[in-house]
């Protein structure tokens, strides 16, 4: 199977179920978010498509991905997806769009901003998993506040695995040495 198959297959997947994944917080976030930005990726991989085209240039591509997907984390954004359906499409269109301009500036990113936009995403993942583990109130009215403290313990510890995973791939590089150049 070709990747535009399978992100037409991961796409499709996210909006079939997309009423009972957005149904729980956990599922949303965790299942249909990524579902959605991994549709956009597998899109736009193959060589064949007019996305391979694309000179997309790295650091506006940095921010641009970085903030769609971190919007979608946002209390009110993740209620507007639920209550309004323009505001769930916009959401899916993002997501897609994120994942297919992500994909072809990583390609192209150096490890220093590759290191930079890793390390941002995870401190704001663990910001955003704190607040909604430790806010006094509700902050999704969609959801139950103990969804939103499963969510923020989740967020947290994967935050921890991708700090873990960070770190012992860093250690693992330096001790085979740079493969090409300082930024490589």
């Amino acid at each position: 199977m070709n990747a535009a198959r399978a992100g037409l297959l991961v796409v499709a997947a996210a909006l079939v179920a997309g009423d009972w994944l957005m149904s729980r917080m956990m599922l949303h976030m965790f299942v249909q978010l990524p579902l959605l930005f991994a549709g956009g990726v597998l899109l736009a991989l193959p060589r064949e498509t007019p996305w391979a085209r694309w000179n997309v240039p790295v650091l506006p591509a940095a921010v641009f991905v970085t903030g769609l997907v971190m919007t979608w984390m946002i209390p009110r954004a993740l209620d507007g997806a639920i209550e309004y359906p323009a505001v769930n499409a916009a959401k899916v269109m993002s997501l897609l769009l994120a994942g297919a301009v992500g994909v072809r500036a990583w390609a192209r990113a150096s490890a220093l901003v590759r290191t930079f936009v890793a390390g941002n995403s995870v401190w704001m993942m663990a910001t955003v998993g704190m607040l909604y583990r430790d806010a006094p109130a509700r902050l999704c009215t969609s959801y139950a506040r103990s969804e939103q403290q499963q969510v923020g313990i989740a967020l947290i510890s994967l935050t921890v695995l991708a700090t873990a995973l960070g770190l012992w791939r860093l250690s693992t590089r330096r001790a085979t040495g740079p493969t090409t150049g300082p930024l490589a």
